[in-house]
C-alpha cells in the first residue's frame, strides 16, 4: 500500500517577433547561459476504501483508513551551457544542489529518496535550442537513472508546446498532458489533463498567461483477468510568465483539485486531493 501511495504522489512531483502586438513563443536554450530553476510541489490527499471485511482487514494491516497523505517537495536545478561550436551545438551540465522531499502517511514520515542526489548530468544543446542528455556521472548512475534524468530534461524542454504562429492578446491554445495512475499489480492507467493557456498581456519583456486545467476520465478495463472501473475528475487554475528576451518561462504557478476512484475485486478506492505547484527560473548570460 505504501508503494502505491508513493507512486501516486510522484505524479505531482523562443524565438519571438512582433506583428500588430502579436508574438511567437518558443522555449529555447542558448549557449553561454546559466539557468537556475526552483520547483516546489505540495499535495494533500485523503484516500479511503470500502468493500468486504476480509479485504479491508488486509489493507488495514499496513495502513489506517482513511489514509491522510501529505507531500512537500522542493527541487533546485542548475543548467550551465557552454560556448557554441562550429555547428552551433553546445555542451551543458546540470546539477541539483537542493532537494527537499517530505511525505507523511497518517502523520508518519515516509522515506522518499532522490536517486539524482550527487549526480552531474552532461548533455548537448542544438542550434534550435533543444537539449538532450548524453551521460550521468556519480555513484550508481545506471540506465534507470539516465532514463529518469532524460524524462526530467524532456519535461522541462517541452512542458509547454506553444503555437508555431504568432499569438495576439486574448488568444488561447490548448495542450493535453498525459498522466499515469499506477495501480499495484497492474499496468499504469493513462489519463490526460487538458490545459488551456490564454495570453493576457505583453509588457516589455514579459508575456502573461492565464491557465485553466481540466481532468476527466471514465473507463472500464480488464487487466490480468481482473475487471477495473475507473473514474475521475478535477480542475484547476494557474499563471504563467514568459520572458521574450530569454525565450524561456520566468515563472509558473498552478493548482489542481481532483477526485479519483477505482473499483477492483470488490474493493472501491476513493481519493480526494489538492495539489499546488510553483516554478521560478533565473536566466543569465555569461
Amino acid at each position: 500500500m505504501k508503494t502505491y501511495i508513493i507512486s501516486f504522489f510522484l505524479l505531482f512531483t523562443v524565438t519571438y517577433g512582433f506583428a500588430q502586438k502579436s508574438v511567437v513563443f518558443k522555449i529555447k536554450y542558448k549557449p553561454s547561459h546559466t539557468y537556475h530553476l526552483s520547483v516546489k510541489t505540495d499535495l494533500n490527499m485523503e484516500m479511503d476504501a470500502t468493500g468486504d471485511e476480509a479485504s479491508l482487514a488486509e489493507i488495514k494491516k499496513s495502513a489506517k483508513l482513511p489514509m491522510l497523505i501529505t507531500g512537500h517537495n522542493i527541487q533546485d536545478l542548475n543548467i550551465v551551457t557552454e560556448n557554441s561550436k562550429a555547428d552551433q551545438s553546445f555542451p551543458f551540465t546540470m546539477t541539483m544542489p537542493v532537494t527537499e522531499s517530505v511525505m507523511t502517511l497518517n502523520g508518519q514520515k515516509i522515506d522518499t529518496p532522490n536517486p539524482l542526489n550527487g549526480k552531474t548530468i552532461y548533455g548537448t544543446g542544438s542550434a534550435e535550442g533543444k537539449i538532450h542528455v548524453d551521460s550521468v556521472s556519480g555513484k550508481n548512475a545506471d540506465e534507470k537513472v539516465k532514463s529518469l534524468v532524460t524524462a526530467i530534461v524532456n519535461n522541462i524542454s517541452s512542458k509547454i508546446q506553444f503555437p508555431d504562429k504568432p499569438m495576439e492578446i486574448g488568444e488561447t491554445f490548448t495542450q493535453e498532458m498525459p498522466m499515469a495512475l499506477p495501480i499495484p499489480g497492474f499496468s499504469n492507467i493513462q489519463m490526460n489533463i487538458k490545459i488551456v493557456y490564454k495570453l493576457l498581456s505583453v509588457d516589455n519583456d514579459s508575456a502573461n498567461f492565464d491557465i485553466d486545467q481540466f481532468m476527466a476520465m471514465d473507463l472500464k478495463t480488464t487487466q490480468n483477468g481482473v475487471e477495473m472501473i475507473i473514474g475521475g475528475q478535477g480542475k484547476g487554475t494557474g499563471k504563467l510568465v514568459y520572458s521574450i528576451k530569454n525565450n524561456y518561462m520566468t515563472s509558473m504557478s498552478s493548482n489542481l483539485n481532483f477526485n479519483v476512484s477505482f473499483v477492483m475485486q470488490g474493493i472501491t478506492f476513493k481519493a480526494k486531493a489538492a495539489g499546488n505547484s510553483s516554478y521560478v527560473a533565473n536566466v543569465k548570460s555569461r
